[in-house]
């Protein structure tokens, strides 16, 4: 939690952090589950008795309840939340470590920095803007240029998040995990976790985490 958003004193929720985070609103209720326990986080401007009858059911969730399903109150819990606000989006997935033994440094990938000379395509606009907040950065390149990226999403005092953008026409050709690879040997090698998350339905996302062989610790999910 502490790597995904900046809380208040009373571990309420501000704005997500990495590049452009202040100016975003954080999700109004999250929920992280572990075969070990769960925990759950509200945005800061949720009215207190919302928040204590969202905690209640969250309370109330089963371990041994599957971490590929929806939480088993889900129908309440978005029935709850709807009364307050109508739900805008929703987010779903698995969240990965990876294993003690990183993958192997690949070749053809260049780690950017700002005023880095490497050839970027087009699709990653961007970058160039956000660069200096994104840092580590990876690139896989093709022909010579940087085709897919992946940079630190969100950063904390133990933790970075990982987000990862493949140029289109580029895809499918396994860019996306020598990025990936590369970003997680850069952030171990500063002292941090790198971690890695995405939603179910991003079979592209899943297979890069299956590729590399990280380790699913618990699932996310994300009510705006």
């Amino acid at each position: 939690m502490e790597t995904l958003y900046a809380s208040d004193a009373r571990g309420r929720l501000l704005h997500p952090r990495g590049a452009g985070g202040a100016r975003q609103a954080p999700p109004r209720f999250f929920f992280g589950r572990t075969p070990h326990g769960s925990l759950w986080r509200f945005a800061a401007d949720l009215p207190e008795p919302l928040v204590g009858e969202l905690a209640r059911l969250a309370a109330a969730e089963r371990s041994e309840w599957p971490l590929e399903q929806l939480p088993e109150r889900m129908r309440e819990i978005r029935a709850r939340l709807a009364e307050h606000a109508p739900i805008a989006a929703l987010y779903h997935g698995p969240a990965f470590r990876f294993s003690a033994l990183l993958p192997a440094p690949p070749s053809g990938v260049a780690l950017l920095a700002p005023g880095a000379a490497v050839p970027v395509d087009d699709h990653f606009g961007w970058l160039a803007a956000e660069l200096a907040e994104c840092q580590p950065c990876a690139g896989a390149l093709e022909d010579g240029v940087v085709r897919s990226l992946c940079f630190a999403a969100r950063r904390g005092a133990r933790a970075v998040e990982a987000g990862v953008e493949t140029a289109p026409g580029f895809r499918r050709r396994g860019l996306a995990a020598r990025a990936v690879a590369a970003w997680a040997n850069a952030v171990a090698g500063a002292g941090l976790a790198p971690l890695y998350s995405t939603e179910w339905r991003n079979r592209a996302s899943l297979g890069v985490a299956a590729r590399l062989g990280l380790i699913r610790y618990g699932v996310d999910l994300h009510l705006r």
